[in-house]
């Protein structure tokens, strides 16, 4: 089964994907789910 990058591959298509993980990381949306443990965020050393 041929993925939707693959078969649409293009410059402008990495810059979307490039671009929407950038958002994700700087929102830090979707980072966590109620199914699975995560890290408290750090606040530095005391």
């Amino acid at each position: 089964m041929n993925s939707i990058f693959v078969d649409h591959h293009s410059f402008w298509l990495d810059i979307k994907i490039l671009w929407m993980t950038f958002l994700k990381v700087v929102n830090r949306s979707d980072i966590s789910s109620d199914t699975a443990v995560t890290m408290e965020k750090f606040e530095g050393t005391k």
